[in-house]
């Protein structure tokens, strides 16, 4: 008799034995630790199971190889090893150890009776055999004990581990580089091979982020955000965004001078303004007496075609300034927006530049970012914008495309003049900066400049050069500024008349070369003569060199305090009798003669505070042209390491402009706004960081911080900390914990977090260091803190982990400390936490620990690294402070352990570990460590429940280790008429579609199971409260805590043996625990609770009971407070 015919109740008892030749039992739970982990019997599992999902039962004995040579099998619905001695009674010898054709493989995937898991595993299967990005070897190489199966061990392991399939794919960087493949827990390098490739997505890291000159490849993350800007515009040139919301707003009129335009160019402009999704605006066509034929018959049928369109005719030709103010006297908007007759407008144009006029109160100016299109409609050339920045309009006309005026404003100042025709806008932006500072900056491409011989965008209006010129020159004139318009290859240059000020130069050091090299720089290269030089240094140094240069007004401050470059600073300007001060580093040197005069220039201006020149390395590349917020490390130097006349970004280091903060290597400022902000912050920046609390300061009073090109030096770099540093390093001098960083955050959270000069779509085209992607959220609360805290969280989704970082913050931020949340991917609970006004970090490079992430790390107090996965992290904090790694995971120890030979090492140079739960402890205690358990506490959410049905829920994100698979077949093997007295409802985000897919199919034959998405917060607590009762059926859970919610609450809760929650509840008192977990046993456990009210209500009580002797805020604080040494507040 065949196996076949034998009932399925003997059938699997007797299975092992009869197919143990080909089925090594052994072998299945060594291959598949999660089988052996759920406490499933491994032949049952393949029988019914295993086989469907590819995976072998035995070393020997690969499935997908026999399925592809005998897929007859599908249609039988029995598993290979079945097949082999119950159909074809073959003697078994490895015949199908290796791999089947592709071919054959491939065929599978069109059999109609495929199951859906194992049609997924040959998808992937086949798409990395068939890659030339599995290197089998290379692959093997890494392992300690390489399987047959490496495919087969990549696709269900390796990837988990973030083994390296190949050379050229590093899926930690593709994890850290693209956040949504990682939310997803996509394999990444299937990933890769079905998506990311095509859409242009990078494989390996090709960025060198320290200070040497970015490789050739460097660019390719800039490419890539270029590229992706390219095909942003091009889809809103026709499309409206998905996301777009109605906007309402006022009248915007949109004047258009038309003059001998190709018709189908200005049929295009037209069309864009007629397919805007703001609808409250008109469009003014003026025709300056055109000659081009159809261009009037085409006009004339415009006001027909929509009654928003006005059209009018001049006799003849005036010129640019005089139609455009005819298209004004026609305008009967409160705005006006300048649109050329052959560009053209995205979609959202008009919407984004209303909602902006309503958000910021009716502004009189703004303008947005821009790019150029040529006559195929292909984008180039983005022109990504800074803020308003009143000296970067004298270089050329930035603001540019699209630009709103007020009406009555340009109206105020007479409109448009003939004079500076093709440079009219460009007079009547300089002339409106001088009567208003209500100027926003809309940050989005909303703008196409036309690419054609005719336009100014190629040139093709040299007289507007001439025009231009004159334009900033009447401007000048006007503002009362002595000097003249100069035209450079790069842009204008507005050379001032400089007055005959005496300027002290300031160089701390403590190095007598340096300081003789700095003196002679100064002393014989400097055009300008009327300056003291102050060399604030030691006495030993002052009484050797003081003799020597007594006749070049060198003045000597002795000071022979410990070390402290602020301080030594503030010594210098204290006896400094200048009216401008330059703080001058003994590792400059002069390239530009006439440095000094060009510094001081720029002192003509309003409101300009500090000025600092362009400083190159001595291979000539540039080391500062200006600085930069809003970046990794908070702080950067703008185009570091392009050549120093780079056209970069429409030549904007070639341009002098306002900007964040310049290099206190060389940094000029006024003797007056020095004294108001009182100069260097000796006591929060002794050090570092120094020249970016004074530039801030600068700011905060209302002063401008301005970088100019036309002054050149020579910066070799850090040569003044040189000194310091040499007696640290021997031990003369002990290394403080440096807390510039958490200063930063605290004291000037919004200057570093974003840079209104350097935005971050600027940041995303031109910045070379550290270009992945990187977010600072500021905190909003500042408050006199005792400790600076910092909690790591591997997300900072709506789940279970980062409630408790959430949490955790709260809690510290009541106890007098500084909290800093970071994680390498935002979520809701990054929302949450800057609502509550916490510094939030957002950066993907922080679970490898990469230097330039761990940077600002160092000067915190206390490290809580939330989860396991943060583990690199908390290594690295570990050496400088107190680290306390709080693990949840349970099996993914094992994993890291396997795969990270310093992880074990790692955690054991911890100042402790904490686990949620025994459960997740005893993974832990396996490889000698000692966590302390420190349960969760959730806030009380107990109601009075108004129960109007029996409503079954589980809440968790779709992976195995959830287990959603077994509630549904437990919930559906409960007879019919008890089953439809409830309902069950599964919430979740989707970390495994396939496994998702498998619970989907389970789900679908029954009308009350039901599937949802991901919850925020807000929703997840409605639906919890509004449950009856709470399932938890866990195959592998450390103190889920939708388990402790539910606690908290008072729900009936049902929660499997493998789940930590259980240590706490006692059977049938206060939860039903699962010990088998088997869909059976939960069908059984759900009957009887559904069934019995009484039983429901007891259990509910009983649950509250645990909550109130074990999980609530206050014993959470209590532990806190014990482990921690000071007092925590719940």
């Amino acid at each position: 008799m065949r196996l076949g015919s034998i009932p399925t109740l003997f059938r699997n008892s007797i299975g092992a034995k009869r197919y143990a030749k080909i089925f090594d039992k052994k072998y299945y739970y060594q291959a598949y630790p999660d089988v052996k982990n759920a406490g499933l019997n491994a032949w049952t599992h393949y029988r019914t199971t295993g086989w469907k999902e590819g995976r072998n039962p035995h070393q020997k004995f690969n499935t997908l190889a026999y399925i592809a040579c005998n897929p007859d099998i599908l249609e039988l619905d029995i598993s290979p090893v079945e097949h082999v001695i119950d159909y074809h009674t073959i003697n078994f010898s490895g015949a199908y150890a290796g791999y089947a054709e592709q071919k054959s493989n491939l065929s599978l995937l069109n059999h109609p009776r495929v199951p859906a898991t194992l049609h997924q595993y040959i998808a992937r299967f086949e798409a990395i055999r068939s890659c030339n990005l599995f290197d089998q070897d290379f692959y093997a190489s890494q392992l300690a004990s390489p399987p047959n199966d490496l495919i087969e061990h990549y696709i269900r392991h390796g990837h988990l581990s973030l083994i390296a399939p190949h050379p050229n794919f590093d899926p930690v960087f593709y994890y850290e580089r693209y956040s949504d493949v990682r939310r997803a827990a996509a394999n990444p390098l299937v990933h890769y091979l079905q998506h990311g490739e095509r859409e242009g997505r990078q494989c390996i890291i090709a960025v060198d982020n320290g200070n040497e000159r970015a490789n050739t490849v460097g660019g390719n993350l800039l490419d890539h955000n270029y590229w992706s800007a390219c095909a942003d515009i091009t889809d809103r040139l026709r499309h409206a965004p998905a996301s777009h919301e109605a906007v309402s707003g006022p009248l915007i009129s949109i004047l258009t001078p038309v003059y001998n335009v190709e018709v189908s160019l200005l049929r295009e402009m037209i069309d864009s303004v007629l397919r805007q999704t703001y609808a409250n605006w008109e469009l003014c066509l003026v025709d300056d007496g055109s000659t081009a034929l159809g261009l009037h018959e085409m006009l004339n049928g415009l006001t027909v075609e929509d009654a928003r369109i006005k059209v009018a005719f001049r006799r003849e030709n005036g010129g640019i300034s005089a139609a455009t103010n005819d298209c004004l006297a026609m305008a009967e908007g409160e705005y006006i927006a300048l649109v050329d007759n052959d560009d053209l407008l995205t979609v959202d144009a008009l919407a984004e530049m209303a909602k902006a006029i309503v958000i910021n109160k009716y502004p009189d100016w703004l303008y947005s970012d821009e790019c150029k299109i040529d006559s195929e409609n292909r984008i180039s050339d983005l022109f990504a914008k800074p803020d308003w920045s009143p000296l970067m309009l004298t270089n050329y006309m930035y603001t540019g495309h699209l630009t709103l005026y007020r009406k009555a404003a340009v109206t105020r100042l007479g409109g448009f003049r003939t004079k500076f025709d093709f440079s009219q806008d460009y007079d009547l932006a300089l002339r409106m900066a001088e009567i208003t500072n209500s100027i926003v900056h809309v940050a989005k491409y909303l703008y196409c400049w036309r690419l054609i011989p005719s336009s100014g965008s190629m040139g093709g209006k040299p007289s507007a050069r001439i025009s231009n010129l004159g334009a900033l020159g009447d401007a000048a004139a006007r503002r009362g500024w002595e000097g003249e318009a100069i035209a450079l290859p790069t842009a204008n240059r507005l050379k001032f008349s400089v007055k005959d000020d005496l300027v002290s130069i300031i160089i701390p050091s403590d190095n007598e070369s340096n300081i003789r090299k700095s003196l002679d720089s100064i002393l014989t290269s400097s055009t300008y003569k009327n300056i003291e030089v102050i060399v604030v240094t030691n006495s030993a140094i002052a009484k050797s060199l003081g003799g020597l240069y007594r006749q070049n007004n060198v003045v000597w401050s002795r000071y022979d305090l410990t070390f402290n470059f602020s301080d030594k600073c503030n010594s210098g300007a204290k006896v400094a009798s200048g009216k401008y001060l330059i703080f001058f580093n003994d590792d400059v040197r002069v390239i530009t003669p006439d440095w000094i005069e060009v510094v001081m220039e720029l002192f003509s201006v309003s409101r300009v505070g500090i000025v600092g020149p362009k400083l190159l390395y001595e291979d000539g590349s540039i080391q500062h042209a200006g600085m930069v917020t809003g970046v990794r490390r908070f702080v950067g130097t703008a185009f570091h390491s392009y050549e120093s006349d780079t056209t970069a970004h429409f030549n904007f280091a070639q341009c002098v402009r306002e900007v964040s903060l310049v290099c206190g290597a060389l940094l000029a400022i006024s003797r007056e706004i020095f004294d108001l902000v009182g100069g260097f912050d000796a006591i929060n920046t002794p050090v570092n960081h120094s020249d970016v609390d004074l530039c801030f300061k600068v700011r905060e009073a209302g002063y401008f911080c301005v970088y100019t090109p036309y002054a050149s030096l020579f910066h070799i770099g850090h040569v003044s900390l040189g000194e310091e540093d040499k007696r640290i390093a021997e031990g003369k001098r002990p290394k403080k914990k440096e807390k510039i960083d958490t200063y930063l955050i605290s004291r000037w959270g919004d200057f570093i977090a974003r840079d209104p000069y350097f935005p971050p779509a600027i940041r995303d085209l031109v910045y070379l260091d550290s270009q992945e992607p990187f977010s600072f959220f500021p905190p909003t609360l500042q408050r006199e803190t005792v400790r600076d805290v910092l909690i790591l969280s591997h997300d900072l989704s709506g789940s279970g982990a980062p409630k408790v970082a959430y949490d955790l913050a709260a809690m510290f931020r009541r106890s007098e400390c500084n909290v800093v949340v970071i994680s390498p991917t935002d979520g809701y609970y990054r929302e949450k936490l800057s609502e509550e006004g916490f510094a939030v970090i957002i950066d993907p490079l922080i679970t490898s620990a990469h230097p330039a992430s761990m940077a600002v790390l160092q000067g915190f107090d206390l490290v809580i690294a939330n989860t396991i996965v943060t583990w690199q992290a908390a290594q690295d904090l570990s050496k400088n402070t107190d680290v306390i790694l709080y693990a949840h995971e349970t099996e993914l120890v094992r994993h890291l352990a396997a795969q990270e030979i310093e992880f074990v090492p790692a955690l054991r140079n911890l100042k402790a570990i904490w686990c949620g739960s025994e459960k997740s402890a005893n993974y832990l205690r396996d490889f000698g460590l000692e966590p302390k358990i420190i349960e969760y506490g959730v806030d009380d959410l107990s109601k009075s429940p108004s129960i109007k049905r029996i409503s079954v829920g589980m809440l968790g994100s779709y992976e195995a280790r959830k287990a959603q698979d077994l509630a549904v077949l437990g919930f559906a093997s409960i007879e019919e008429d008890v089953r439809e007295m409830a309902k069950l409802d599964i919430f979740g985000r989707v970390l495994d579609q396939a496994y998702f897919d498998e619970v989907n199919r389970l789900a679908a034959p029954y009308a009350n199971i039901f599937l949802h998405g991901e919850l925020d917060y807000k929703m997840y607590l409605e639906q919890l409260t509004d449950l009856d009762i709470v399932i938890v059926c866990s195959r592998d859970d450390t103190l889920p805590l939708v388990s402790l919610d539910a606690l908290a609450l008072g729900k009936p809760l049902i929660c499997s043996r493998t789940t930590g929650t259980s240590a706490y509840i006692i059977n049938l008192e206060s939860g039903m625990i699962l010990d088998d977990n088997t869909p059976q046993e939960i069908g059984e456990v759900l009957r009887q609770v559904i069934k019995d009210k009484t039983l429901r209500e007891e259990l509910g009580l009983g649950a509250r009971k645990v909550f109130e002797e074990n999980f609530t805020k206050t014993s959470f604080s209590k532990r806190l407070s014990a482990e921690l040494n000071f007092t925590v507040r719940s």
